[in-house]
């Protein structure tokens, strides 16, 4: 399953283009900034939210360790795979923010309009 990817040059704010909700907004809060169409958000070096189905699918289906997943996620050290590359999802649209500042960051964040 092919996802499709579109790269931006890096926004301060990005609201999810189904329902309007932000996602990415100046201060992140998981409990504010997630709504059913997002599956996941990181950068190059952590991630920063996994949807429950994704969680299902790197433990049940990728074979990872949702322990050392959580590790990572906590120690921001999650440059080593990028979500979108693996995870085949219906209609994953996969958004890279990215910055043409030397050091700069790409954020990936990961949605779709199937949901379980």
């Amino acid at each position: 399953m092919k996802i499709q990817k579109i790269k931006l040059h890096y926004q301060d704010i990005f609201k999810c283009p189904y329902c309007g909700k932000t996602l990415i907004p100046e201060e992140w809060d998981e409990k504010k900034n997630v709504c059913k169409h997002l599956l996941y958000i990181q950068n190059d070096s952590s991630i920063v939210y996994l949807s429950k189905r994704i969680r299902h699918i790197l433990e049940n289906e990728k074979g990872f360790n949702l322990e050392i997943i959580d590790d990572l996620a906590n120690e921001q050290d999650a440059g080593l795979f990028l979500i979108g590359d693996i995870v085949a999802y219906p209609s994953l649209v996969e958004y890279e923010f990215y910055s043409e500042a030397p050091g700069g960051i790409s954020t990936f964040v990961g949605i779709s309009d199937k949901y379980k």
